[in-house]
């Protein structure tokens, strides 16, 4: 009887710990947003910061990716969390993983507010260096159906996600109106705001990203676009900035 009940109790160990590892190698599963039953994504939620903090491992479980974190931390505004980007520094990126089609959540809002200790004659001389525009920037990702929209098991979340298009989202310093967009193959950039008389203050931003992207690239199928992952980032300059990106969210 003692044979039998050790035996026993070393198939109910053997079941446990294969259980245990099985649970394990389901949590290092990559997680990729769908929108919420309100049709929203979300950047930041409440346990966003915890989760980022805790590590590579739990942030690539969480469904963020990061190449880069210098100068990038999580904060609080009224009480939600929110980004923080300072600058100078070699640029960095922290974003979210989705997988959602284009046309289900096809607008995009944040608020942010970018800081300089720069004046409008220091941003005049910083031009002729390449200093074109504030480090801070939005980034948005996409895939085209069929080109493999399922993040591979091979993917460690520190870069950027694979993607078909992207397009980055930028305030400029130079006189370039507004809504500007320029085009280099699959890679956009859209001149959100132009000048530095709006720095320090918080600016809104609600855009149709669909007939963004639709300006872009005329030639794509929206029905096939989904958007791959929605991130904030700071490019690599010498200038010192500091600016908080809150509430970024794709939604419908």
């Amino acid at each position: 009887m003692r044979q039998t009940s050790s035996s026993s109790r070393l198939r109910s160990i053997a079941i446990c710990i294969g259980l245990v590892t099985l649970l394990a190698a389901c949590d290092t599963d990559i997680r990729q947003f769908a929108a919420s039953p309100e049709g929203d994504i979300d950047f930041l939620t409440e346990g966003a910061a915890g989760r980022f903090t805790a590590g590579a491992e739990v942030r690539r479980r969480s469904g963020f990716f990061d190449s880069g974190l210098e100068g990038i931390s999580f904060v609080r505004v009224d009480g939600k969390p929110a980004v923080k980007l300072i600058t100078p520094g070699s640029g960095g990126v922290i974003g979210l993983l989705t997988n959602q089609p284009l046309l289900a959540t096809p607008y995009v809002a944040w608020q942010w507010r970018l800081t300089s200790g720069l004046t409008e004659a220091d941003w005049l001389a910083m031009r002729n260096r390449g200093e074109t525009d504030h480090p801070a920037r939005v980034l948005i990702g996409f895939r085209l159906n069929g080109s493999g929209s399922n993040i591979s098991s091979g993917y460690l979340g520190d870069e950027l996600p694979p993607h078909d298009r992207a397009i980055t989202i930028v305030w400029s310093t130079l006189s370039s109106p507004p809504g500007r967009i320029d085009r280099r193959g699959p890679y956009g950039r859209l001149t959100l705001r132009q000048g530095v008389s709006g720095f320090d203050e918080w600016q809104e931003e609600n855009l149709d990203l669909s007939n963004i992207y639709r300006e872009i690239w005329p030639q794509d199928d929206l029905s096939r676009v989904n958007i791959a992952f929605l991130a904030v980032a700071t490019r690599a300059s010498n200038l010192t900035t500091e600016s908080v990106i809150d509430g970024l969210r794709v939604y419908r």
